[in-house]
């Protein structure tokens, strides 16, 4: 039931389609459980964003819209390099969307079993220690 009714009512937005008349959708980069994420320019100036569509089977439910409230809370205390800043939380025609900094680069997925890349020992330990920085940045801050 919960696949039928994501089918009907999730679907991602379309390429070129245009929110609150500033940004433009390019294409979809992914999709999650809570939401659906796209690559979009902003008009009028050079570059792109990030936004995250809440699901609407997602929005339906207090717990779901807690649960877009409180990542949206959660980005905006980021002070991390790794980290997309949040520009704003909006609604357009009836739904909500999360608008981020986009962070150019390839996942650690596509380098390593697409691009065959091997990191030697000190790259490992020195990722490692950025990854535990930023875990323990949020610990402190109970996220």
């Amino acid at each position: 039931m919960k696949t039928l009714m994501r089918w009907l009512f999730d679907r991602p937005l379309k390429k070129g389609t245009v929110l609150e008349g500033r940004y433009r959708i390019n294409r979809v980069l992914g999709m999650g459980s809570y939401g659906i994420t796209y690559l979009a320019e902003e008009l009028g100036r050079a570059g792109f964003r990030v936004i995250k569509q809440q699901r609407k089977t997602k929005a339906w439910t207090s717990a779901g819209r807690r649960s877009f409230n409180r990542e949206a809370e959660i980005l905006r205390e980021l002070d991390l390099p790794a980290a997309p800043r949040i520009y704003e939380v909006l609604q357009a025609a009836g739904e909500r969307f999360i608008v981020m900094e986009y962070i150019e680069g390839k996942t650690f997925e596509d380098l390593l079993f697409y691009d065959g890349h091997v990191f030697d020992e000190q790259q490992t330990i020195s990722i490692l220690k950025e990854v535990l920085h930023s875990v323990s940045f949020l610990h402190r801050r109970a996220i």
